[in-house]
Parts: C-alpha cells; sequence; structure tokens
C-alpha cells in the first residue's frame, strides 16, 4: 500500500511557473515600465532623443550583462524552465529604479525621469513579484535580489531553530548542508538537502551504540523517554523512515530503486520528516534529558 501511495504522489504533475506566475509576472514588468522603472537601465526614446519607457534590445542587452545569454521577449515563455523563469526575476531586480525625478515633455505627451532612486524601485519591484508568488502558490520568495524557496509556511520556521548537537560537529554539518540546500529554489539541490538529513538520521540512529546500530536504535528510543504506549510506535516510525531513505533514491541508488528526483512535494515531505525527527531527537537528548530522567511515567522500548 506504501508503495503505490509513493507511485501516485509521484505522478502528480507539478505545475510550473511559466504556467501562471509568468504571464502575470511579464505583464507586471510592463506596467513597471509605462511608469519608467527601466528607463535608467535600458531607455527607449521619444522623436527629441529623451529617454523614457523601455526599449526591447536596451532591455536584451542588460540582461545579457546580468545572464551572459538572454533573449528578450522570451521566446516560447510557456515552455520555459523553473529556473530559467527565476534567472529573469533576479536579473530585473537588478535593473529597476523608480524615477524620483521627471519632466512633462509636452510634444510626447510622456514624463521624463532626471532621476532614480534604486532602493525604491527594487523596493517596489520586490513587493509585486512576492504578491504574485503568494497568488499562485510558487512557495518563492524573493529577498534582497534572490529566489528562495519558503517551503511549508508551518514548518518552514522551524528550521531556523537552533539545534543542540553536543560534541557532534559532523551531525552539525550534516544538517547545516542540509538546511543550505533546501532553502534553493533548485530541485537537485534539495533532492541533496534531503540526502543530507537522511545521513543525519541514520548518525542520530548509532549514536547511543556505534558499533551496534540495532541495539543503538533501542537505546536512542529509550532515551527519547517516550509514553510507555508511544515507544513502540516511534520504534517503528524509525524502522520506516530507515526504510523509504533505502528505498528510494535518497541514499541508495541500485537499479531499480524507485526515483524521486523530480518529485518536489515528495522532496518536501520527506525532508520534514526526517528533519523533525533530528530535531526531536537532538532536543530530547540534549535539552531536556535530566528532567525527563526524573519522570517515573514515561518508559522507553525494550530490546529483543
Amino acid at each position: 500500500m506504501t508503495g503505490i501511495l509513493l507511485q501516485r504522489t509521484i505522478n502528480i504533475k507539478i505545475v510550473s511557473l511559466a504556467t501562471r506566475f509568468l504571464p502575470a509576472y511579464l505583464l507586471t514588468l510592463d506596467n513597471f515600465a509605462v511608469q519608467n522603472y527601466f528607463a535608467q537601465a535600458a531607455p527607449d526614446r521619444c522623436p527629441d532623443g529623451h529617454e523614457y519607457f523601455w526599449n526591447t534590445e536596451a532591455v536584451r542587452k542588460a540582461l545579457v550583462v546580468q545572464l551572459g545569454f538572454a533573449t528578450w521577449p522570451p521566446a516560447n515563455a510557456i515552455d520555459m524552465p523553473d529556473e530559467q523563469v527565476i534567472e529573469y526575476v533576479e536579473a530585473f531586480f537588478q535593473l529597476v529604479a523608480k524615477p524620483s525625478d521627471s519632466w512633462f515633455h509636452s510634444y510626447c505627451g510622456s514624463e521624463h525621469p532626471k532621476a532614480f532612486d534604486i532602493s525604491s524601485g527594487r523596493y517596489d519591484y520586490t513587493v509585486q513579484v512576492n504578491t504574485l508568488f503568494d497568488r499562485f502558490g510558487a512557495g518563492l520568495r524573493l529577498k534582497n535580489g534572490k529566489i528562495h524557496s519558503l517551503g511549508s509556511g508551518v514548518l518552514a520556521p522551524r528550521l531556523a531553530e537552533a539545534l543542540p548537537f553536543g560534541e557532534d560537529e559532523h551531525l552539525r554539518s550534516l544538517v547545516t548542508m542540509a538546511l543550505a540546500d533546501f532553502r534553493s529554489p533548485d530541485l537537485l539541490k534539495r533532492w541533496t538537502a534531503l540526502q543530507h538529513i537522511a545521513d543525519a538520521f541514520e548518525r542520530i540512529k548509532s549514536s547511543q551504540l556505534p558499533n551496534n546500530k540495532k541495539q543503538s536504535v533501542v537505546a536512542l528510543v529509550n532515551a527519547l523517554q517516550p509514553e510507555a504506549a508511544l515507544a513502540k510506535h516511534i520504534d517503528a516510525l524509525f524502522r520506516e523512515m530507515t526504510s523509504l531513505s533505502n528505498n528510494l533514491t535518497i541514499r541508495h541508488h541500485e537499479i531499480g530503486t524507485m526515483e524521486i528526483t523530480d518529485d518536489a512535494q515528495l522532496i518536501d515531505f520527506l525532508f520534514y520528516s526526517y528533519y523533525n525527527l533530528v530535531r526531536f531527537a537532538l532536543i530530547r537528548l540534549h535539552a531536556g534529558q535530566s528532567e525527563m530522567r526524573d519522570d517515573p511515567v514515561r518508559k522507553g522500548v525494550k530490546g529483543d
């Protein structure tokens, strides 16, 4: 049953940024252009030669400076991969500037900016882009010109919490690398983050008796000191999460192992699952261990 549910999850089609976000984003750029927000970086010129609006070729050249290669307007926008959409969003952040002083040209009937405020322009741009991300449920956020993944709106803030690692610097490194990669919008990096956090989970399991992993898990569950009725379920959860990391392309990559590298939703779900287990174990082992030890109601599981 578990395998069927996982397979169904993998087959879910994830809506790309180009499908809904990009058309609205391009319209937003047009609106900024009408207000001369790109008249500093990529201006057009009125018949008298005064700068205003934006110019297609000037925009393309400005984007090439930022990206190395770019087309403008984008060809086949509906097929643009998410990574490229993100590159464009970050590049335009570098080009935007709000006019702070303008004069009206009666001949062409347009405002021509004389001075610009880059900070105000970037602020307005960031607000509009993040509004679109929220509207279309992209799970992304533009901050200081870079796109960051939000992950779960409920669980993401927990990733910023400090964790007690004791003396285990290698475990700290695994979790640190996992969090850094998980915050990337790049799906491959987020998959790598899942590998790191699964490795951290395995290290936690061997923390009590390094030379005997099976007995170490038993000792770990006892050390976590759950309610007696809950202990067997935590032990079963540890076993199930181990099975997932072995049978999916997380820690093993043999032919026949179920591929999950392209399933963003499943990667997010599994990352938070492993992370919460690691977090729970660290907090119980290091932060509240002395208080829990004195509670006679709580008992762990017993070894076979």
